[in-house]
């Protein structure tokens, strides 16, 4: 499974989704402050949920 993590969502809680080995895509990590059309492209381009 992928997962795109919006800002909004606590690194602890991205963190802990990694140990139980889901595949997270975390939008603070990558790219701060796009638009929400460029987090749909992303998710899209990543195959995520």
């Amino acid at each position: 499974m992928n997962l795109v993590a919006d800002e909004s969502v606590d690194s602890g809680i991205i963190r802990r989704l990694r140990q139980m080995g889901i595949a997270v895509v975390s939008i603070s990590e990558i790219s701060s402050g796009i638009k929400d059309s460029e987090v749909l492209k992303i998710a899209a381009e990543n195959r995520c949920l």
